[in-house]
Formats: structure tokens, sequence, C-alpha cells
């Protein structure tokens, strides 16, 4: 087309040559939908430049695929925003940068790739968690105390008794002090998970209800009848809500990555019809 006049019968041909065109097109880092005239069109035509062409859709495949609200960034630079918590999701699975929420066109696929990477580890280790709760579960369910008071106080310093015995069979071959950890670490990572303030005892003689207080090894605790139950309950929902993030995050990054693979059609026809035209009038056909 470059060269043809826009005077030339070409651009008059047919009953629809003087309409206009609603197209997407990327500007500041974000695809809008405009309306192209004749007018626009013909100087497009008259002015085009095949490198401009390809460097256009070369931008506009990173635009797609590493852009957060109009700006390029590196993967590692998105990754820093990640580890900072500059770049978050919403429990519904959408993105906020800075605590702004975006819209999908607003963020590349990158972006996308590393949250539901970011999630999926999270998923795996509330399950992990979720794992070692039931085990301290399965003790309390075989205690005599809870069967018959509600309640067990157990002292994490002593580690004698009859929940320590059961506690032994469950995690066996571990040391009485590794048990005791293994109760302050589900304690200390529930409450990470479930956002509850991490609060350490003064009083080491004073008892402690599992997931109010950080346990020490030196404290006492009081496990009541459905303290296990309930905080399984707490970590089931995260990865629930965790899964449903990754499903919204999962659906953006089909569009966008669509977009990129069209993006890249584009520039490989692109260059094909070009440079083989070229080719041919080098070449005399």
């Amino acid at each position: 087309m470059s060269g043809i006049s826009t005077d030339d019968a070409y651009w008059q041909f047919g009953y629809h040559a003087n309409e206009k065109v609603t197209t997407d097109v990327f500007e500041d880092g974000e695809r809008v939908s405009k309306e192209l005239s004749i007018t626009n069109l013909k100087d497009a035509d008259a002015n085009i430049d095949p490198w401009e062409v390809l460097s256009a859709l070369d931008d506009a495949a990173d635009v797609v695929q590493y852009q957060i609200n109009g700006t390029l960034y590196t993967s590692d630079e998105i990754q820093t925003f990640i580890d900072d918590g500059n770049l978050d999701i919403t429990s519904s699975g959408y993105i906020t940068f800075n605590n702004t929420q975006l819209d999908t066109d607003q963020v590349g696929y990158e972006v996308h790739t590393l949250l539901i990477e970011k999630l999926q580890d999270e998923i795996n280790e509330i399950n992990e968690l979720i794992i070692d709760m039931q085990k301290l579960e399965n003790v309390l369910l075989l205690n005599s105390d809870i069967k018959d008071k509600g309640e067990e106080k157990i002292d994490l310093n002593s580690r004698s008794g009859e929940f320590w015995d059961d506690l032994q069979n469950e995690l066996p071959g571990e040391t009485s002090y590794n048990l005791a950890r293994f109760i302050v670490a589900c304690d200390y990572h529930y409450r990470e998970w479930a956002e509850i303030a991490q609060v350490w005892p003064s009083d080491s003689d004073t008892y402690y209800d599992f997931g109010t207080v950080v346990m020490s090894v030196t404290s006492k605790v009081a496990f009541q009848t459905n303290d296990i139950t309930n905080a399984i309950e707490v970590l089931n929902n995260k990865v629930k809500e965790r899964t449903t993030q990754v499903e919204q995050l999962g659906t953006d990054l089909q569009s966008n990555t669509s977009q990129y693979n069209s993006l890249m059609e584009a520039m490989s026809n692109y260059y094909s019809t070009y440079f083989d035209a070229a080719k041919s009038l080098l070449t005399g056909g």
C-alpha cells in the first residue's frame, strides 16, 4: 500500500471505502479502543515504515508481557514488588499495585505468572501445616482430659504424661524437645496464616490457650476441645481463598497470553510478507 496516492482509485473502491474503523491500539502501555477515520488510515498508508511496524509490534508484545499500570519492568523487578508486598492480590483474585486495584489490561502476563507461582507456593505451605495440625488433632482426640473436662493442660518443659506419649506415637523418632518445638511451630505458623498478632508470653508459668498467645518451650498450654478443629477450618478457608485467586489470575493470564501470541503471530506474518516481497523485487520475481 505504501506510495499509493490518497486520491488513488484504490481508496475509492467499494461502498465502505470511506467508512471509519474501530480497532484496539496501544497507547502509553494500555490497550484502548479507538475510531480511525479514513484520513487517519490514508495518512498511515502514505507514511508506513516496515521497521516502525515491527518495532511497534515488539513494544506491544512487551506491554502485554511486562507492564504494570503502563510502565514496563523486568521480571526481577516484578518479583521484588511481590516479595515486598507492593504487588498483591485481593481475596477475589484481582491485582493491586501500591494498594490500587488494576484492570487486567494494565498488568502484563509475566505479572500474572509470578503471582500464580506465589499463591501455589503458599497453598503448598498451608497444606503442609494442615497435615501437622491434623497430627495434633489425632493426639487430642485420644486424650482422656479432653474427653472428660474439655481441656488438656500440658507443660512444654517437663514433657511427660499421656499427651506426650500419644504425640510420640504420632511423630516416632522425635526427641521430646522436638515434640515441644513441633507444637510451638504449629502455633506460630497457624497464627501467621490466620493473621493473628504474635504476642510472646511474659510469664512462663501461666497457661496459654493455643492460637491465642505464642508459646515457648518453657511455657504451659491449655488445649480446648475444638481448638485444632477450628484452626484447621481457618486454614482450609485460606486454601480455598488462594485457589479462587489462582483461578481468577489464570483466566486473566490466558487472556493476556492469547494477546501476546497474537502479537507474535502478527510480527511473524508481517516480517514474512514484507521481506518476501522485498526479496521478490530484488531478484526480479
